[in-house]
């Protein structure tokens, strides 16, 4: 009898624990999926910047995402102004923080640009809990983004068939992510500081910071079990792979946030007419050197050398 107890009570804790540990790689998941704690205040207007623009509704299957539509400036090149420049913010960020990055030196060069919040960000609305996939998902509204160009080229004066997808961080995972279906009338893709794939950054994240490796795939796992999306199927590294328009990556060499490797493995796996840029950057909007490369005049002239070469 008192043997049928030990048992029992082993089995009780063992289930405890396991039922522990369940929770444990849930709340893990869950964190890194969730918008919540996301800022969804944009820190900058294109008129913060000098810039005239309207508001616009982007449809992305039943969601309306908030955008904002810059012109090209009139006193420049015909050829630049026709061309849509489409910026795509990153993970728990928005539109606003592209237009202060980006817009001046794009817009001073004569393109058009249309900025927008991606769903769970900004002034979009949330979908699937505000859960988000990393670039899986998010590649249906830079999609949309390019629908949307294409089908008021007319009336906003601009080429439908000379987009160029810009994003950064979760957003050039995305802008690749989304480029690689061959969208039509996108020309061009710049990806600024992506994850090769959210697990490649996971995993070479996690090492740095003395995670081990099996926990690391269990939540990565749950987060695949949990998501509208799994996260894993973000692999801007296949789709940088087989490439059907001209494309350029940019990578500041001292970030400490989405780690140096992953720039080099996308390096390694682009067209050999892959345009680069990376340096050791300034800090900027952010404290570990993230997307900081357009502090660096360097960069900028990369990105118009690449434009006027589309």
């Amino acid at each position: 009898m008192h043997g049928r107890s030990v048992v029992a009570w082993t089995a009780i804790v063992l289930l405890l624990v396991a039922g522990f540990a369940d929770g444990f790689l849930t709340g893990l998941a869950r964190e890194n999926l969730s918008n919540e704690t996301f800022n969804r205040t944009h820190e900058r207007t294109p008129g913060d910047v000098g810039l005239a623009y309207e508001e616009v509704v982007i449809p992305s299957g039943d969601l309306r995402l908030k955008g904002w539509w810059m012109p090209g400036a009139a006193n420049t090149s015909a050829a630049n102004a026709s061309t849509t420049v489409i910026l795509v913010h990153g993970h728990s960020s928005t539109m606003g923080k592209m237009v202060r990055m980006w817009a001046p030196n794009l817009h001073q060069a004569g393109y058009s640009l249309l900025a927008f919040d991606l769903r769970n960000h900004g002034a979009s609305p949330d979908v699937s809990l505000g859960y988000v996939t990393y670039g899986a998902t998010e590649a249906d509204d830079v999609a949309a983004a390019v629908a949307f160009v294409q089908d008021h080229a007319a009336e906003l004066g601009v080429d439908p068939d000379r987009i160029v997808l810009y994003g950064g961080s979760m957003g050039g995972a995305t802008v690749l992510n989304a480029a690689a279906r061959d969208l039509p009338g996108v020309v061009a893709v710049i990806s600024d500081s992506a994850y090769a794939s959210f697990t490649f950054q996971a995993h070479i994240d996690g090492e740095k910071k003395g995670y081990p490796r099996f926990l690391v795939d269990a939540v990565l796992g749950r987060m695949d079990d949990l998501a509208p999306a799994p996260p894993s199927s973000s692999r801007p590294d296949l789709a940088v792979q087989a490439m059907p328009v001209p494309v350029m990556l940019a990578h500041c060499s001292d970030d400490a946030r989405v780690l140096f490797p992953n720039f080099e493995r996308l390096v390694s796996l682009a067209p050999p007419t892959t345009m680069t840029w990376e340096a050791p950057c300034p800090v900027g909007l952010s404290k570990d050197h993230h997307l900081d490369g357009w502090m660096d005049p360097g960069y900028n002239a990369t990105v118009l050398r690449f434009l006027d070469g589309v």
